[in-house]
This record gives structure tokens, C-alpha cells and sequence, in this order.
């Protein structure tokens, strides 16, 4: 059988079933005991708490290595559903538009998309609304847990992976769109990132992505975040800064860089991917930093004019 019982809930419903693959071979995997089998390279992956996990620790790179770590770090004694209730204050607006955006004049095929670096996954009910199959994907075991065990959204329920987006547990083709809030960043090698996510979209299909945007802001005050500028020789110093000087102090989001239009279009050149928009993606800095709110105020309306963006978005098609 596809699925087990862990507290009364399915852990593989129809929809897993169809997209979900071995992610070293990408081989059909079949139901053992408590674990995901391979049936090409026999590869075993845990079932925890109703969550397949397959994220490997040796398959990670360094900057990925680094970003577990702190996103680990900052989800001890997460609450998922104020997070949530927090988005849909501040950000689901906006985020919704961006998504409406994105689909205008797209054809899509079987409604499925995939939410890379998921987290909470407060985005569930408009895709939801909108009559997708939604499944979404961390590579942080702590925050997953704390999602499943909040009430699901939709028909299909929480069809939630553990997993790595440079080694996707999904077959080729599997959605229409992915969705990643501050993701693409995370990872050194971008391109490769990329590329891997083209390989599981369907013809036509869409990323959509927002991402630290290169700016007068990442060179300044991003600095208090461990930002690092993806631009030659910055890059260099901003790593060795952050990570032999100061040890990861202040990396506070993990190994992240910040990048500008051209290097959004080079890298989604290098993934074989058509860039469709690029944009200022507005988002509330807090400059806790800053003790005087009149400077504040000044500050986040500076992160409005195009030297000072703080995050952009990209539309790129397959």
C-alpha cells in the first residue's frame, strides 16, 4: 500500500503518489514497515510524524549546511499559526498579487504547485481557493512537525516532504508552478538550483521567487544579517567576513546572497528557464537596529526607491 496510518491520518495520499520519487535515482518508491523504499537503488527513507524525510545531512553542500543550522535554530519554540496570522496582516496582500500576476497568460495543465522552503506554508489557502493541489517542502524536520499538526487546508489535505531543493524527492514534470519566499538565496550554487527546479516543472510552467535584493541596502545595513552580495570579489570578502572572521554570527537567515537584475537574468539563463518579470517585492524592515522611530520612518521609505530595494521578485518560465 501507498500509505500508512500514524495517528489515525494517512501519511501518503493520491496526490504524493503520483509526484513523489526517490531523489538519488528518482526511482518509484513503495511502502515498508515505516519507511519509503526504493525499488530501483533500495534506498530507505523515514516516515516522522506522518512527514517522509528525505533530507540527507551528507548531501548537503556548505551553504546549505549553514542555512539548516540557524533556520533550526530560529524554529526552536516556533509558533506556526502567529507566524501565519502575522502573514496574512502584513504580507498575503501582496503575496497574492504577486501569484496572480505570475499566472496571467499562463496555460495551466493539472493545477499543482509546489512551495519550496515552505516553513508554515501560509500561502495554502489561496492556492487552495483557486483549486490546486498544493505541496510544500522544507528541509527543516522541527518547523514541518509543527505545521502537520495544525488543521489542514484544502481537499487533499497536508501533503507535506522533507527534502532538499537540489535533490527534489519529485519526478520530472510534477507541477505547474513553484513558489519559493526567500529561498533561491540559500544556495551557492543558484544556477544548479535552478535547474533542478526546471526539471520538475511541466512545459510552460512557472517559478516564482522573491529573493534580497542587490543594493545600496544589502552593502550597508544587510551586513547585520550576514548578507552576501553575489558579485565578484564582494562576494569573497563578504563570505570570509561572515564565516572564518565572525563564525556565523550574524547569519542570521544562514548563507544568503543578495542579487541584482543581471545576475537574476544570467542565472535563470544558465537553468534554460525564460525570465518573464523582474520587481520591487515590498516588505516591512524592522531596522531594530535603528533606536530613533523618525529614522525608521525614513528608512523604510528609502527601501522603496530602486538603490535601496530590499527584496525583488522574478517570474521565470520553463
Amino acid at each position: 500500500m501507498w500509505f500508512s496510518l500514524v495517528s489515525g491520518q494517512m501519511i501518503m495520499n493520491e496526490f504524493l503518489k503520483q509526484i513523489v520519487c526517490c531523489p538519488r535515482c528518482r526511482g518509484d518508491l513503495r511502502e515498508d514497515a515505516a519507511a519509503l523504499v526504493c525499488e530501483s537503488c533500495h534506498s530507505s527513507y523515514a516516515v516522522v510524524d506522518g512527514i517522509p524525510l528525505f533530507v540527507s545531512q551528507d548531501a548537503l553542500d556548505t551553504s546549505c549546511g549553514i542555512s539548516l543550522e540557524k533556520w533550526d535554530q530560529h524554529y526552536t519554540g516556533f509558533d506556526a499559526q502567529r507566524t501565519i496570522d502575522e502573514y496574512r496582516l502584513q504580507y498575503e496582500s501582496d503575496v497574492n498579487m504577486l501569484f496572480d500576476h505570475a499566472m496571467s497568460g499562463m496555460r495551466i495543465s493539472s493545477r499543482t504547485v509546489l512551495e519550496i522552503g515552505c516553513g508554515p506554508a501560509p500561502s495554502r489557502p489561496y492556492w487552495s481557493s483557486r483549486g490546486f493541489a498544493y505541496a510544500g517542502m522544507d528541509f527543516s524536520l522541527s518547523v514541518l512537525k509543527k505545521v502537520q499538526a495544525l488543521p489542514p487546508t484544502g481537499s487533499a489535505g497536508n501533503n507535506f516532504v522533507c527534502g532538499d531543493i537540489l535533490h527534489p524527492p519529485f519526478k520530472e514534470n510534477a507541477f505547474d508552478l513553484i513558489w519559493g519566499s526567500g529561498v533561491i538565496e540559500h544556495f551557492k550554487d543558484t544556477a544548479g538550483a535552478l535547474a533542478v527546479m526546471r526539471r520538475i516543472l511541466r512545459p510552460g510552467g512557472r517559478i516564482i521567487a522573491t529573493f534580497p535584493c542587490l543594493s545600496l541596502g544589502a552593502l550597508t545595513y544587510r551586513q547585520v544579517w550576514g548578507n552576501i552580495p553575489d558579485v565578484l570579489f564582494v562576494r569573497e570578502i563578504a563570505e570570509f567576513v561572515h564565516i572564518t572572521l565572525l563564525r556565523k554570527r550574524l547569519m542570521r537567515f544562514g548563507y544568503e546572497y543578495s542579487f541584482s537584475e543581471r545576475r537574476i537574468r544570467d542565472l535563470v539563463k544558465k537553468a534554460s528557464l525564460e525570465l518573464i518579470d523582474f520587481g520591487h517585492f515590498d516588505i516591512i524592515t524592522t531596522f531594530e537596529y535603528v533606536s530613533n522611530d523618525w529614522l525608521r520612518t525614513i528608512f523604510r521609505k528609502m527601501e522603496k526607491w530602486r538603490p535601496f530595494w530590499a527584496m525583488a521578485y522574478m517570474i521565470a518560465e520553463k
